[in-house]
């Protein structure tokens, strides 16, 4: 399990390098790191008939290398 901070400034800790991060509007964030971009959307379940977001986790993601695409 990996674990990310994300501070207000917009910047982010991964591991032991910092990077930035943007909210990707209500759905998820990316995190740029050492080169490397991440995504991952915000955990939500279904209850009744509402869905209900739970803020300090997230669904599985994707990334991809930003220097070889």
């Amino acid at each position: 399990m990996n674990y990310v901070t994300l501070n207000k400034d917009n910047t982010a800790k991964f591991g032991g390098s910092n990077g930035k991060w943007t909210m990707i509007y209500d759905e998820g964030f990316e995190v740029d790191v050492d080169n490397m971009n991440y995504f991952a959307f915000s955990k939500f379940y279904k209850e009744g008939h509402e869905y209900k977001s739970e803020c300090s986790k997230t669904l599985k993601g994707w990334y991809h290398d930003i220097k070889n695409n």
